[in-house]
């Protein structure tokens, strides 16, 4: 399907250690960020494609500004 095809393309294209290095950082990001999986996965088994994309782009783009933000502080301090 289209949604495993993408799932499939974004496991293998986002670089696998920025998540962590900054969700390791804080009990309550990580907190977050199971949470919006959690979400995401609840859609799934509700048989809702529109919520599970809907929050899984919103999660997508949460976790891109987070890692974004963190180097930029990183490098600003550097």
């Amino acid at each position: 399907t289209l949604f495993r095809s993408t799932l499939r393309h974004l496991h293998r294209s986002f670089p696998r250690g920025l998540s962590r290095l900054v969700l390791r950082e804080s009990t309550s990001l990580l907190a977050a960020n199971v949470g919006e999986h959690q979400a995401v996965l609840d859609a799934i088994e509700r048989r809702d494609p529109a919520a599970a994309r809907a929050l899984m782009q919103q999660h997508v783009i949460r976790a891109g500004a987070l890692v974004t933000v963190r180097f930029e502080e990183r490098a600003l301090s550097a």
